[in-house]
């Protein structure tokens, strides 16, 4: 097999039961929640596995490319193998199981001391102030992709794929400061970016009113994750600009749930909403239409989804009656279609 040394062993094990059949109570002749132990003092080698490697699918390659270290110890048929532990860099006892664990690690959001992320600061900078605090988001996404470009890899295949991964990385990043540049350059922009954020302060800080474990507490105030703000910085151009080439793209952010996807969006909704109101000053329409369609596939999850943004709307409403004269005299309002069930 490829990826092992000459001269290595495969052993596959099988338990047979021959007892013979009865007629009646046929249970006895089962065995039941059987487990096998194996334990070799010199170590077990790892099956390699390298599919995907270098095949014409890319989810299958960046898999393949993320997942190289994780190893497959044994193989179970109609049983299933628990996760060896590794003893000096040797495993040496392998065990079946009938009811396999695997605890997920926690994913955290990587902080940025030097970047800004408080969404009231954000709301008072002028162009200039957003640059100096938004810069270390790009700044740091930069370093972070020159230690991934360099990352000693063990085959061609796989510096191939961080190769073409790093191309898009770096494309990012040139796009997160595409929109750190537009709010320097477009007024209205700016002003949209500022209260957007400022919608979303309050919209976070009337969410935790009604939780049973308040976030802001002991001065903390509602902030950005770092990928948070560098998606809504990302999509700031191809929003702004009917005519931008981004505007074809459908971006996709993957977070695990609970990470944070939805105020990115949020984040993004309230500055498009905000942005045609700015623009519709002095027009018949005044900003006013369908900005955004959301669609969600399961009924507990629309139910969720349209509390968070009935709050972001209710808050960009309560802006608006504040300040008529920029935000327009119509309302801001949702609405909820439900189609039929299959």
């Amino acid at each position: 097999m490829e990826g092992l040394a000459p001269g290595t062993r495969v052993l596959s094990l099988f338990l047979v039961n021959e007892r013979g059949t009865v007629e009646r109570d046929r249970d006895t002749q089962f065995a039941f929640q059987v487990r096998m132990d194996l334990a070799y003092a010199r170590g077990f080698l790892s099956r390699p596995n390298r599919r995907g490697e270098d095949g014409s699918d890319e989810d299958q390659r960046v898999l393949a490319l993320t997942f190289r270290h994780n190893v497959e110890w044994a193989v179970g048929h109609n049983t299933s193998v628990e996760r060896p532990v590794v003893v000096d860099g040797k495993v040496t006892r392998l065990r079946t199981t009938q009811l396999p664990t695997f605890e997920v690690p926690n994913v955290v959001p990587r902080a940025i001391d030097d970047a800004t992320l408080g969404m009231a600061d954000l709301a008072k900078l002028d162009a200039k102030g957003l640059a100096n605090a938004l810069s270390p988001l790009v700044e740091a996404y930069a370093k972070w992709i020159d230690q991934q470009r360099y990352t000693s890899l063990e085959r061609p295949s796989l510096e191939a794929t961080r190769d073409d991964l790093m191309a898009k990385a770096d494309h990012a990043r040139e796009r997160i400061a595409a929109g750190i540049a537009l709010l320097g350059q477009s007024p209205q922009a700016l002003k949209a970016f500022k209260l957007a954020n400022q919608a979303m302060h309050l919209a976070a800080v009337q969410a935790d009113k009604v939780r049973e474990d308040p976030r802001y507490v002991g001065g903390r105030a509602p902030a950005w994750h770092p990928f948070q703000l560098a998606f809504v910085l990302l999509n700031l151009p191809s929003l702004e600009s009917v005519e931008h080439p981004h505007r074809k793209l459908a971006e996709l952010l993957y977070f695990p749930t609970g990470g944070g996807k939805t105020e990115a969006y949020l984040g993004l909704i309230a500055f498009v909403l905000l942005l045609r109101r700015i623009r519709g000053q002095g027009t018949p329409h005044e900003g006013r239409g369908v900005a955004v369609l959301l669609r969600y596939t399961l009924r507990l999850l629309t139910l969720d989804q349209l509390a968070h943004a009935s709050t972001l709307i209710c808050t960009l409403e309560e802006m608006r009656r504040r300040n008529p004269t920029e935000l327009g005299n119509a309302r801001f309002t949702i609405g909820l279609w439900v189609g039929a069930s299959a």
